[in-house]
């Protein structure tokens, strides 16, 4: 096999009215066209000199570190998640980081990255799964790109390496029943241990937000005495908007508000006295996760059970159908008179749902379709609807409250005195 040669120009040839300059690096021809013959030569020595010169020499730990610096330097990405590229890039060529840059061809490159496919994590004790590797690959390609821009090699060894397995399309999700135990973990969690970041959590589940949304509500964002949270929805475009929280969760929320100023994180700080990180509510969900003995999952996981239950809950169909002018929400009442009060009197059921929260009272359909039936009967039909205990549960509130013309008394409504009378 003959010795390959060191880069050199290999001369200057007349191109019909024009001159090319041939150059030969690494085994492969370029050319340079110029107009006219001075300038082909001028061109031809400044490249004869700069390959002449001894290229600055980098081990993969230096590139990488300096790699580090130029993105820090840009302000295109933040520091932190700079901070844990830069570990998970040197993890992954932890084996040649002592090596010079240049040493690393493409077979080396291939074995890095089959050693990586088969080396279990130091956590879990299980190989990365397929969305890492494409990480890793991603930023040792990005990294030898840019350090051959700057002329520290002469090629990407990991330009031509394609992923083994692919990513996974979908995170595992939970169970309803698992839902409803990690939602009650979590509840308890934030009054016990006062931890407000596991209020979070549920608010994720509940709203299905992402963790940004969640972890850059502040204050100000609760209206409405906790029955409203604004959120800045979307990834590119900011789209702000007011969403319906589930009733059991504005009293855990309102708490979080008392004595706090409107600019001031709602879930808190963390004990450097900033927002809390990305990673310490992820580590706060796995830990919630284990202690409701349910699958570890993360927030994406979360937000997708949101949107896997929002549909089947119906809710959300039947409200799109209503705006666009197909139907009505709440749908109108279908029981008589008897049923619609004895389903108002029984106590109220609770289950998860995605537009009320879990173990939230059934009772606004019923109380609704209560009060369109009442407003077309007359009180003979209703006195005969009702039975003696109700009756007499009636009399005994109408009796207690103020009289119409009593100086600053003002009379119940009608549902509300059916409503008190039926819990």
């Amino acid at each position: 096999m003959r010795k390959k040669l060191p880069p050199r120009v290999v001369g200057i040839y007349r191109d019909r009215s024009r001159f090319r300059v041939v150059i030969c690096e690494d085994g492969k021809r370029r050319s340079l066209i110029v107009d006219s013959q001075e300038e082909a030569q001028r061109r031809a020595e400044e490249i004869a000199a700069q390959l002449r010169t001894p290229r600055p020499s980098l081990t993969v730990a230096d590139a990488v570190h300096a790699w580090h610096q130029a993105r820090l330097n840009s302000g295109a990405c933040k520091p932190l998640t700079l901070r844990e590229q830069e570990a998970r890039l040197r993890a992954f060529l932890s084996s040649v980081l002592s090596c010079p840059l240049e040493h690393i061809s493409a077979e080396h490159a291939q074995r890095i990255y089959l050693d990586a496919v088969q080396r279990p994590c130091p956590k879990s004790g299980k190989p990365p799964a397929a969305a890492s590797l494409r990480l890793y690959l991603k930023l040792s390609r990005a990294m030898f790109a840019w350090a051959g821009q700057h002329e520290y090699c002469r090629s990407n060894p990991f330009s031509g390496i394609k992923p083994i397995d692919e990513a996974r399309s979908c995170k595992p999700q939970l169970g309803i029943d698992e839902a409803r135990r990690f939602l009650d973990q979590a509840l308890a969690h934030s009054v016990t241990a006062r931890e407000p970041l596991a209020l979070a959590a549920a608010t994720a589940l509940l709203l299905g937000l992402r963790t940004r949304e969640v972890l850059s509500r502040s204050v100000g964002d609760l209206s409405e005495s906790g029955q409203l949270l604004r959120v800045e929805r979307g990834r590119c475009a900011k789209e702000t908007q007011h969403v319906d929280v589930p009733t059991v969760l504005q009293p855990h929320l309102l708490a979080l508000t008392a004595g706090h100023a409107a600019d001031e994180p709602l879930f808190g700080r963390s004990r450097q006295g900033r927002q809390h990180s990305r990673q310490s509510l992820h580590t706060l969900v796995r830990r919630l996760c284990q202690r409701a003995h349910v699958p570890a999952v993360c927030i994406d996981s979360l937000r997708g059970l949101f949107t896997v239950l929002g549909p089947r809950s119906g809710a959300v169909s039947h409200a799109v159908a209503a705006r666009l002018g197909l139907g009505s929400w709440p749908p109108p009442p279908e029981a008589t008179l008897p049923t619609l009060l004895a389903q108002a009197s029984a106590p109220p059921a609770c289950s998860i749902d995605a537009e009320v929260g879990v173990n939230a009272p059934h009772h606004a359909p019923i109380q609704g379709s209560l009060a369109t039936a009442l407003a077309s009967c007359s009180a003979e039909q209703i006195v005969a609807a009702v039975d003696a205990g109700t009756l007499h549960r009636l009399r005994a509130l109408l009796n207690s409250s103020a009289a119409p013309d009593s100086p600053g008394a003002e009379p119940l409504p009608t549902g509300a005195r059916v409503r008190a009378s039926g819990s």
